[in-house]
């Protein structure tokens, strides 16, 4: 059995890497980058269950969590320590993606966003002492990680995020936006090999991918500029309900203020009809909120599988392997993850 080491070893930028499991997390196929970065062969990953690279740090309630979602038929996303084969680690961003047919597709490439990362970091290290403690105590790692998803989501209600889907959301559009921002732009190869306008055609699949981004990123700053509004409001329509239930009460016993208080006691009757539509409001901002932030992940993720799908034709194309059946075998599966994107 592998034991870390305590080394690291950084994912490059520019590398980007997948692989595919069976319903049961059993790896069928990947790419050379997820060889050279897990140290381990191909024969060895190929067969071999996913958690081969599991790093003991990481919590168990994280990979609850991400087998509830990925059966409910959703897309996960994490920050995710790994294991090489020669004990050091690694640290990823994964995404893994339900695919078509049955099994997932997990994408990985170096966490970008420091911040985020490190909020990650600070959770994970919260929920795995619990576990450990749950674990000292002769519970299962079942029970433990159990346990240890009411200390997740008590500990990311402490950091002010409300539910781990608003997390993840967030970090996957950071992640693919700064990454993007780091490398030199969407893979390009020339010659007459029959991959090479494949290339081109995914291609533009990205740049339109950019412009629904760029359209969800005007809604999104639309959405938070009217729930500020909103908010706005709501506290001025208080303060002047206030004020109106001071004059109110003070002119009572004065009825030469009648007509001065008149106004503000009928806008004080409306208090309770105003509040009502501004609750609502407030609901329909908060859907409209959270359809935007769903939309932005699945774009990213979107933008994300075809720039895979991109330096993985572009590896093919470099590759001085003589048999690309396997390969070709991985392209047709990312691209029926693309056209279900």
């Amino acid at each position: 059995m592998v034991e870390p080491t305590g080394a690291l070893h950084v994912v490059p930028v520019n590398e980007l890497f997948f692989s595919t499991t069976d319903d049961k997390g059993v790896i069928d196929l990947s790419n050379s980058v997820f060889t050279r970065m897990s140290r381990y062969s191909q024969e060895q990953l190929n067969g071999a269950p996913h958690n081969i690279i599991r790093h003991p740090d990481m919590p168990g309630a994280a990979f609850k969590v991400m087998w509830d979602t990925l059966q409910a038929g959703e897309p996960f996303a994490a920050y995710v320590r790994n294991m090489a084969a020669d004990g050091s680690e690694y640290r990823v961003f994964a995404t893994i993606t339900p695919l078509p047919s049955g099994g997932y597709l997990s994408v990985r490439s170096k966490p970008c966003d420091e911040q985020l990362y490190s909020t990650a970091s600070d959770i994970y290290a919260v929920v795995r002492k619990a576990e450990r403690e749950a674990l000292a105590t002769g519970k299962n790692r079942r029970v433990a990680a159990e346990l240890g998803v009411g200390v997740l989501v008590a500990t990311l209600a402490g950091a002010g995020i409300s539910a781990y889907e608003d997390f993840q959301n967030a970090a996957l559009v950071s992640e693919v936006s700064l990454r993007e921002a780091q490398t030199g732009g969407f893979p390009s190869r020339q010659g007459d090999d029959v991959l090479v306008p494949v290339l081109e055609q995914a291609c533009s699949v990205y740049e339109q991918f950019s412009e629904w981004m760029t359209k969800q990123v005007v809604l999104s700053e639309m959405a938070e500029n009217i729930a500020k509004t909103v908010t706005r409001v709501a506290e001025d329509m208080a303060f002047m309900a206030e004020v109106g239930q001071k004059f109110t009460f003070y002119g009572a016993d004065r009825p030469e203020l009648a007509s001065l208080t008149m106004p503000l006691t009928v806008w004080v009757q409306m208090q309770g009809i105003v509040k009502g539509y501004m609750d609502s409001l407030s609901e329909k901002l908060g859907e409209l909120t959270k359809n935007v932030s769903r939309t932005q992940f699945r774009i990213a993720l979107s933008r994300l599988h075809i720039f895979m799908y991109g330096q993985f034709v572009a590896e093919i194309l470099d590759s001085d392997v003589a048999n690309h059946d396997e390969q070709f075998r991985a392209l047709v599966m990312l691209g029926d993850v693309l056209k279900e994107d």
